[in-house]
């Protein structure tokens, strides 16, 4: 899903944070107010001298062996991918200086289960993603420490 930021009727958000506030702002598809995403999520972040854009988040241990390939786009252009497993994310990914609201999309090429009794089926579990100035980046994915508990734990 493609958004159209003439739709928009408030202020478009420089970051997003998962609740039910917080997904009407970035006027979000794909992302439940606790932040679990879907195969594919799309949100509005804000415009102006912007030129990074990054995410945070955890890929759960729910399903052995599980992994998949993030793709992000930004106003329909690609502007990075990576090879996920279970652990906490970190990225950043410089983008153009936009003078417009920015359609961000993350998209999954796999999902998984979450535990039972969440029926669920996501990708990762969405802590941030926020578009600031800045020109420096760093990717960071965490493999899950074998002794600490279960990443979808609450």
């Amino acid at each position: 899903m493609i958004f159209d930021p003439s739709s928009a009727e408030e202020v478009i958000p420089t970051i997003f944070k998962p609740g039910v506030e917080a997904n009407r702002r970035a006027n979000t598809y794909g992302i439940w107010s606790d932040g679990w995403c879907a195969a594919q999520c799309d949100l509005l972040l804000s415009g102006d001298d912007q030129r990074m854009i990054s995410i945070a988040g955890m890929v759960p241990n729910v399903s052995t062996g599980f992994r998949c390939k993030l793709v992000v786009r930004v106003d329909g252009q690609q502007i990075g991918a990576l090879d996920l497993e279970p652990g906490d994310i970190s990225a950043a990914w410089q983008i153009p200086q936009s003078s417009h609201p920015r359609a961000v999309m993350l998209k999954f090429d796999a999902v998984q289960a979450l535990q039972h009794p969440d029926t669920r089926k996501a990708a990762m579990l969405i802590r941030e993603i926020s578009v600031r100035p800045g020109v420096e980046f760093e990717q960071h994915v965490m493999p899950p420490d074998e002794t600490s508990p279960r990443s979808d734990a609450p």
